[in-house]
């Protein structure tokens, strides 16, 4: 298996854990889609970042789009937030549904070979790094809400 269908592979894995996540926690059918394709919405969308270590070295960032992100902070916490919490909320929740589909996976992950270090948990809102990386896979999760697209990074070598 060439290391290009190895990482696309691995990010499938990630991808249909946040397909399963979407539905099981938000009620939120959803399907892949690819990254070339139109997007559905033209808003603005919502980044978070999760650094993968281990056989691989590099990152998962994930751009959602932000009535998706709405979509799931209204799941978590169902009492209305006040406007001003608001955008850090959006944030905090797309962090966290980023920590939960990375950790859902890792077993997936290790049985297919790719013993990849999650511990802890550790999204962050951006992509602050002084790594230099290139972008080699990208896959994308369509909703009736908008959109996910999932980009995994190695580091440049």
């Amino acid at each position: 298996m060439s290391e290009k269908t190895q990482l696309r592979d691995l990010l499938e894995c990630v991808v249909e854990r946040a397909g399963g996540f979407l539905w099981e926690q938000v009620g939120l059918p959803a399907e892949f889609g690819r990254p070339d394709e139109p997007a559905r919405e033209q808003e603005r969308l919502l980044m978070a970042t999760f650094p993968v270590t281990g056989s691989l070295e590099g990152r998962i960032t994930v751009r959602a789009a932000e009535r998706v992100v709405t979509k799931i902070l209204n799941a978590m916490i169902p009492e209305p937030v006040p406007a001003e919490e608001e955008e850090l909320m959006l944030q905090e929740t797309l962090r966290e549904t980023l920590n939960i589909i990375i950790g859902s996976s890792t077993e997936m992950l290790r049985r297919r070979g790719y013993p990849i270090e999650v511990f802890p948990p550790f999204a962050t809102a951006g992509e602050e790094s002084e790594a230099s990386y290139q972008e080699d896979i990208e896959i994308t999760l369509h909703t009736q809400t908008g959109s996910m697209h999932f980009v995994l990074s190695l580091v440049n070598r």
